[in-house]
């Protein structure tokens, strides 16, 4: 099975996706919704809308035209490559897991921070104290 991408009259990309049809339409709505193409030339660059199909079967030929009347066949890989698509979400991305791990570890460590902290000043309040008892009061 193959996913046709038709870009101009002459130009196609062929993307061969097994024979696993599961997850086509996937692969046909993220390339829809994600993929860009440009006509980049000289003096300018606008947006073209392919038009994207599904071609079953295990190969795919294309003919050309003129004198030569020339032909390309390309055959389906069994072993294509499973597609395994997921939703992009954040936990596709991101190890959740882990991040709140290292949150809670973070935490932890400022929480011990504030402890000595805490411990250290109420020892400077204490040696305050101590040290205004040991004042001599002056009468002026």
């Amino acid at each position: 099975m193959f996913m046709l991408v038709h870009l101009s009259d002459n130009n196609k990309i062929v993307i061969n996706m097994g024979q696993d049809v599961t997850q086509a339409n996937d692969l046909v709505k993220m390339f829809e919704q994600n993929a860009k193409f440009l006509n980049a030339g000289y003096s300018e660059t606008t947006m073209l809308q392919p038009k994207i199909s599904i071609e079953l079967g295990t190969e795919i030929e294309f003919k050309g035209y003129g004198d030569q009347n020339a032909s390309l066949l390309i055959k389906s890989d069994d072993v294509a490559p499973s597609l395994g698509f997921v939703l992009a979400t954040n936990e596709a991305f991101i190890d959740v897991a882990a991040l709140k791990s290292a949150q809670k570890a973070a935490l932890e460590k400022k929480q011990q921070e504030i402890k000595q902290l805490e411990a250290k000043l109420q020892i400077a309040n204490h040696r305050v104290e101590v040290l205004e008892g040991q004042l001599v009061p002056t009468n002026n």
